[in-house]
């Protein structure tokens, strides 16, 4: 991954151990080969994680607090009134929100189409005299 760009790289060769790969030749600079194990260590671990994410809040003392967490995006059908279907999330937020383990948090504000747009239009009426 580089700079939020991931690459999936297949290559057709005999690559069977990680001294395979250590052995790779990733570049030639002034005649030298420079293979992956020059890079670091070659070994096996944990599958990258996928579907994770992280939630960012503010202690007592305003200091971050940065945990695992679970984020959830919601998409609306084109033509759909994005307030009304921001409402109905929050309702269902709210029901599953009891069964909820209690250290864990459903925080609904973090990215909210509908504020923006409510924001725009609170705007808009305070441009226009209203």
């Amino acid at each position: 991954m580089e700079a939020g760009q991931e690459s999936i790289i297949q290559g057709v060769g005999r690559i069977q151990t990680t001294e395979d790969i250590a052995k790779t030749v990733i570049v030639v600079r002034d005649g030298r080969p420079i293979r992956v194990s020059d890079l670091g260590a070659v070994t096996i671990g944990a599958a990258i994680k996928r579907g994770t994410g992280w939630a960012s809040r503010r202690g007592p003392n305003r200091e971050p607090i940065i945990e695992p967490g679970v984020i959830m995006a919601g998409l609306k059908q084109p033509g759909a009134n994005t307030l009304e279907v921001a409402g109905r999330l929050d309702e269902a937020l709210d029901e599953i929100q009891p069964s909820v383990p209690l250290s864990m948090a459903v925080n609904k504000n973090l990215f909210r189409q509908a504020a923006f747009i409510k924001a725009q239009r609170l705007s808009m009426c305070d441009n226009i005299g209203r």
